[in-house]
């Protein structure tokens, strides 16, 4: 044959295989699955003739069908390599809407391989193409897959703002498909934020338009998000029946990737029932085909799932290989939140053998890629602090950071609704403060203000329905108050009742003292909310709002005369509060230098106190007066009250370290020093 006759010959075949390639890049990724096999070898034939005979138009539908089939195989790297190509010709050949495309699809291999970064750089390339084009369809498109980059990154918010962009053009357009696409996306991001009716309302407006089209592959898709929102209200059999519904479709068509999708779904509703055969089964036919088309993303969350499987089984070491394997993999994608997830595991599974040290180590790692997005950002902070404060316990030592540490727990607590976490925040008020009382000797105040104090000693299994508000505002008041007492106890500057810290930690003691205090009620009364509004007043005096103390001390005296206490709460515990009233009240007036009427309310205090028998009280009353009677000179005075103090105190077992100190300066005033 001539090179003339060949040369005919390859226009006819460029022709006319080209034309079946433009057909088919029209239509949509799923439906070209079987195509690939019997066009694939034809069109790459075919290229080779058209980039030589400069048949660019039918190059670039070639290009587009073979990047096409190469993604459907999920080669990535050959699908970039055609689309670059690809772009090339189309901006060789000024075809500005075909090279838009070219940059959109180079977008989707970057997403689908998680480098976001290069992705959105690729959208934003073909969208500036589009809008400077006026073409609505295309922008629309990578609207979408903006939205679908965000939500990736679990920026929800740019998600659906994104996403909402391309539905105003799909429905203005009459575009049911693209429409069909975006509602889909919109449940997501609501399913994500687990506004479940919400999700469930777009994916049926969505899986309503894809079975009108005779979409299944889409339908499958949606089936299989129904089943998950089923699955996260607990619903098993209403998950499985959506799930099979998806899976059926997905093996009909020989949508491997699909089904393993969905496998391993089968696999979490098992595992969630505590059925761990049937969840390892499915996990491992997942895992079998992600493992085969070389999906690492698939293999390392069903490597995160037999480790958690294994962990159930208390295979302890094969948990750790298993989630190991998956931390490597997540870390090699750039998978952050996953990344977190699998690093929070080891530290739990580390943390459950006592292993502390390592579990610290994960845990601080997972903290280097969390976000304000992850899940289990508060359960990880407790956990860090769990494991630090188990080496603290056997190792007797405080590290100055728990301080910070502590805080920063807090700050994340505060916004939280869900009970586990208020469970474990009054589990570790109480084993951080009960050890430090112990193992430090601080002087805590928790609820047992003084011993005869039978409703604060037994407070712990009192509060144990620590979901009931007054209850958690007064302990997330009292771990504050504690951080600010911590830093002042542990430094040696003498001005740090005056720094920032500390005047922070007292500030958020008392906003929830203040939360806890109002919502006392007379008709039932809670020993905390009384206890919150003392406390209150002593986070406003330390803060330096002395009126405002005042203010709130005569609020409360009027609740404490108020008859229908006393039928309600026992007296000791009315004169308790009284005498802790007027010890603060005397505080108050010292501060504001009216000693005369400080005196009096010490004295009113610690009648009161005597009384009730405390002598820790009593002492501290008797030091807090030969302050005063040092200050004003009358030395002969404190002299009397030291002594007084110091009788006391023998019969106390709480010695009181501060009336050695007073003895030291009275010395030195006697020497004139």
């Amino acid at each position: 044959m001539n090179e003339t006759i060949f040369n005919a010959w390859a226009v006819s075949f460029v022709d006319i295989t080209g034309s079946i390639a433009s057909d088919l890049v029209a239509k949509e990724l799923q439906e070209l699955r079987f195509l690939s096999h019997i066009y694939g070898a034809s069109f790459n034939y075919g290229l080779r003739h058209a980039l030589r005979l400069n048949m660019l138009s039918y190059a670039s539908a070639f290009l587009q069908a073979i990047g096409f089939f190469s993604q459907i195989r999920l080669d990535y790297k050959v699908a970039r390599d055609t689309y670059t190509k690809w772009s090339e010709i189309e901006k060789q050949r000024g075809h500005q809407e075909g090279e838009a495309e070219s940059y959109h699809q180079l977008g989707i291999i970057e997403e689908k391989q998680r480098d976001f970064a290069a992705a959105e750089s690729w959208y934003r390339k073909s969208l500036l193409i589009n809008e400077k084009q006026g073409n609505e369809h295309g922008a629309a498109s990578t609207y979408h897959q903006l939205g679908r980059i965000a939500e990736e990154q679990r920026d929800f918010v740019a998600a659906e703002s994104w996403y909402r962009k391309s539905l105003e053009i799909n429905e203005k357009q009459g575009n049911e498909y693209g429409a069909a696409s975006t509602y889909h996306q919109l449940g997501r991001i609501a399913e994500e934020q687990r506004d479940f009716s919400t999700a469930e309302s777009w994916y049926r407006k969505s899986l309503e338009i894809k079975k009108k089209q005779g979409n299944e592959h889409g339908s499958a898709s949606t089936y299989h998000q129904l089943g998950m929102i089923a699955e996260k209200q607990r619903d098993f059999a209403a998950a499985e029946s959506w799930y099979r519904k998806s899976l059926e479709i997905e093996e009909r068509q020989g949508d491997e990737h699909g089904a393993a999708i969905t496998y391993h779904q089968l696999g979490m509703i098992a595992e969630k029932q505590r059925d761990f055969a049937a969840a390892e089964s499915w996990y491992r036919k997942a895992l079998f085909i992600f493992e085969k088309l070389n999906n690492l993303h698939g293999a390392a969350s069903v490597y995160h799932q037999l480790g958690i499987i294994a962990q159930e089984k208390l295979q302890l070491s094969i948990a750790k290989q298993w989630y190991q394997k998956a931390l490597s993999l997540h870390q090699s994608l750039n998978d952050k939140y996953r990344s977190a997830t699998t690093l929070y595991n080891l530290g739990i599974l580390s943390n459950s053998q006592n292993n502390y040290n390592e579990a610290i180590f994960y845990f601080e790692e997972s903290l280097k890629y969390i976000d304000k997005n992850f899940n289990s950002v508060n359960e990880l902070y407790f956990n860090l602090l769990d494991s630090k404060l188990s080496i603290l316990e056997n190792n007797c030592i405080i590290c100055e950071n728990i301080f910070y540490k502590l805080r920063d727990l807090l700050i994340l607590f505060e916004t939280t609704i869900e009970l586990n976490i208020k469970v474990n925040i009054k589990l570790f008020i109480f084993r951080t403060f009960n050890w430090l009382n112990i193992q430090k000797k601080h002087t805590i105040i928790i609820m047992n203000e003084e011993k005869n104090h039978k409703e604060c000693v037994n407070s712990e299994s009192r509060l144990s329905d620590v979901s009931e508000e007054s209850s958690l505002n007064y302990l997330l008041g009292n771990l504050w108050h504690f951080l600010g007492n911590y830093k002042t106890d542990n430094t040696n500057d003498k001005l740090i009742k005056q720094s920032q810290v500390v005047m922070d930690a007292y500030e958020h003691a008392a906003k929830f003292f203040k939360i806890a205090y109002f919502e006392f009620d007379i008709k039932n009364p809670k020993i905390e909310c009384l206890n919150a509004g003392l406390f209150l007043i002593k986070m406003k005096r330390r803060c330096g709002a002395w009126k405002e103390s005042l203010t709130l001390l005569e609020e409360f005296y009027n609740v404490l005369r108020n008859e229908g206490l006393s039928k309600k709460i026992d007296y000791k515990i009315i004169q308790n509060l009284k005498a802790l009233s007027f010890l603060e009240s005397a505080k108050i007036m010292h501060l504001m230098g009216d000693y005369e009427l400080a005196v009096d309310r010490f004295h009113d205090a610690r009648r009161i106190f005597k009384k009730l028998e405390n002598i820790s009280k009593q002492v501290d009353c008797y030091v807090q007066l030969c302050i005063i009677y040092i200050q004003v000179g009358n030395i002969k005075e404190a002299k009397i009250l030291i002594n007084t103090a110091l009788k006391l105190n023998a019969q106390d077992d709480d010695k009181n370290t501060r009336i050695s100190k007073l003895q030291q300066i009275l010395k030195l005033i006697e020497k004139g020093e």
